[in-house]
């Protein structure tokens, strides 16, 4: 088989493909073709330029058909070495300025212009140009760059570090102002980086005393630069903050009572800085917004602290409720000479705290045993208003009741009182000085038509002095039992007297004799010259029965009787019994004359011829005694003698007897 090898020629430089493979003949008549793989580019000369560097295999076919691959199978295509090139570098003195330098120098041999390009801190940068290679106003940091030359050969270098002083970091320490609106924050600087010493200046912030910028204001951005020694510099800006603005209010959401010094006070802020402190004096600070209050009015110094000393004030009023309220209790009553303890109300939580005074608008104040306590213990005389005026802390009221004084009534019986014989007496009684119904007793109860109505009657049988007795008891619940008495004094019977019975002489006038008071009065009047008159003369026609009417200077009256039975002519009747027995009924021998004008003498005898009596009284009659002595039953004599109306002597005399 034919044998064929093949030689390589390096790359100048690894980005140039001008490399190249000869291969010799295999020695065989005719043209071979040479394949070069990869690339599968054939030729008969065996020559292969324009070679990246790299690996290849060349194959070879004969004239004759043999084939065969050229020795070594691979062959190697070198690359040429890279460009080399120095780096010089200038690093930026200020942090914040990019002032550094790299410069690229190449290796001899090379050819210009030369295009380079830099990497890094706001890069990439080109450079296309003669030599050296050089990149300005670099940041700092860390740089790589490529570059090719004319020739079309590269290469690369780094990293190359630029350096510089430390960054100036403006920190700082930031007072704020403690209070909204307040002028006494401070900034004060204390950088880091560049190089020491620093010097700080500010547009409108005034000139630092050190490192310390003081009597600043919020909400103003400040403008500021830091140099250090090195003339490298850093600005900064710093706004100071600020409370909000310290608000205080108050309110009293718990009214004070009448005590006065238990109202609420609740003090609340906002802004500020927490945590508050508060006060109701401005003096003295507490945590709690909560107060007490020593006092009802306004408190015009509220003053809420926050925690930077901050304050604010306000001002709030305490009101005092008065809710006191007073009952003096409901009108009482007490009898006279007794006593009545007064139960006022209240509605004090605190009772013990109230004082009280009691007083009277119309009794003395001796009628209160102790004026200075609740339930004081009155006694007065009569009916009086008591005021009490009870204090509490603040608040106080008045009220009033009524004490009425129930009295002891005093009886009254009336006056003494004088009443006609058999009339009605009426007794007369009453009271005064009650305070209620009463009730009435008359004692002794005899002949009283009601004992228990104060004005009633008593009619009494016999003439005499009667003491009546008034008790007047209350009936109203004081036991009180009181009397008074009258005198009665019943008459004696008034002495009317109208005659005897007697005879009258028919169609003659005919004298009546009354008797036994001062006014008279006759029934019936019709026969009678003047029925008003003591002694009226009668005419009659009729045997009539008088009735007389006596009246006494005292107003009472009596009555009687008198039976005329008229005959003819001028005559004496004369009874012929009568009986003394004292019962007044015929107890009296008289002659009864009619039509007789005189009696000259009446004479009465016994039986042994005695004289027992004689008058010439007219109507005058025999009682049926002797010297005082009642005389015997039987029969006795009598004689009459008489001058009529014509004036004719008329005698009569006759019997009678004296019976039991």
């Amino acid at each position: 088989m034919p044998v064929s090898t093949a030689s390589s020629t390096a790359t100048t430089c690894p980005t140039i493909n001008n490399g190249s493979i000869s291969v010799t003949e295999p020695g065989v008549a005719g043209t071979t073709l040479f394949t070069l793989n990869p690339g599968g580019i054939s030729n008969t000369t065996g020559l292969f330029n324009g070679l990246a560097p790299g690996s290849y295999t060349v194959t070879f076919a004969t004239a004759i058909g043999c084939t065969g691959t050229v020795t070594p199978n691979l062959i190697n295509v070198v690359a040429g070495p890279t460009l080399s090139s120095a780096v010089a570098q200038t690093n930026p003195v200020c942090n914040n300025i990019n002032d550094g330098v790299i410069t690229i120098t190449q290796q001899p041999g090379t050819t210009a212009p030369y295009f380079a390009t830099l990497t890094g801190p706001g890069g990439p940068f080109t450079y296309n140009g003669p030599a050296p290679i050089v990149f300005n106003n670099l940041a700092p940091g860390i740089y790589s760059y490529s570059y090719s030359e004319a020739g079309g050969c590269a290469g690369t270098g780094g990293p190359v570090t630029l350096s510089s002083n430390p960054a100036i970091n403006s920190l700082s320490t930031l007072v704020m102002p403690g209070c909204n609106g307040f002028t006494n924050g401070t900034i004060t600087f204390n950088p880091t980086g560049g190089v020491a010493p620093y010097s700080y200046t500010s547009v409108n912030a005034g000139t630092a005393a050190g490192n310390v910028f003081s009597g600043l204001s919020a909400n103003i951005v400040y403008l500021f630069t830091v140099t250090d020694a090195v003339g490298c510099t850093k600005d900064t800006s710093i706004t100071l903050t600020e409370p909000n603005v310290l608000v205080a209010s108050a309110n009293s959401p718990v009214p004070s009572t009448c005590f006065g010094n238990d109202g609420k006070i609740t003090v609340s802020a906002t802004g500020g800085t927490t945590a508050y402190q508060y006060s109701i004096n401005g003096t003295a600070f507490q945590s709690s917004p909560n107060f007490t209050a020593p006092n009802i009015g306004a408190y015009n110094v509220v003053v809420v602290k926050d925690a930077k000393g901050c304050k604010d004030t306000t001002n709030v009023t305490v009101v005092m409720i008065d809710t006191m309220r007073l009952s003096a209790g409901v009108d009482t009553v007490v009898c006279v000479r007794s006593a009545v303890t007064l139960q006022p109300q209240v509605n004090a939580i605190a009772p013990s705290a109230i004082t009280w005074q009691w007083s009277s608008t119309n009794a003395p104040a001796s009628t209160i045993a102790n004026p200075s306590v609740q339930n004081a213990v009155v006694s007065p005389a009569d009916t009086a208003t008591y005021v009490v005026h009870a204090i509490w802390g603040l608040c106080e009221r008045w009220d009033t009741l009524i004490v009425n004084v129930l009295h002891e009534p005093i009886a009254n019986a009336g006056n003494d009182t004088a009443v006609c014989h058999r009339f009605t007496a009426l007794l007369n009684g009453s009271h005064s000085n009650s305070s209620g119904p009463v009730i009435y007793t008359w004692t002794p109860n005899l002949y009283i038509t009601d004992i228990h109505a104060p004005v009633t009657s008593v009619l009494l049988p016999d003439a005499g002095n009667y003491i009546y007795t008034l008790n007047v008891q209350d009936d109203y619940g004081c036991n009180f039992i009181t009397n008074d008495a009258m005198q009665l004094i019943v008459t004696p019977p008034v002495p009317a007297f109208a005659g005897h019975d007697t005879i009258a002489v028919l169609g003659e006038q005919h004298q009546l004799y009354g008797s036994g008071g001062v006014q008279f009065t006759w029934l019936p009047a019709a026969p009678l010259n003047n029925a008003a008159a003591q002694n009226p003369l009668a005419t009659l026609y009729n045997d009539t029965r008088f009735t007389l009417e006596v009246m006494d200077i005292a107003g009472c009256k009596g009555w009687d009787t008198v039976f005329i039975k008229v005959y003819a002519g001028p005559t004496y009747y004369v009874p012929t019994a009568f009986s003394p027995n004292g019962d007044g009924r015929n107890d009296i021998f008289r002659p009864i004359p009619s039509g007789i004008v005189k009696t000259n003498w009446f004479r009465v005898y016994n039986r042994f011829g005695n004289l027992l009596f004689e008058t010439n009284e007219w109507l005058k009659g025999w009682d049926g005694r002797y010297r005082g002595r009642k005389q015997p039953i039987g029969a006795y004599v009598w004689m009459i003698q008489g001058v009529d109306n014509n004036g004719k002597i008329i005698e009569k005399k006759g019997t009678v007897i004296l019976v039991e």
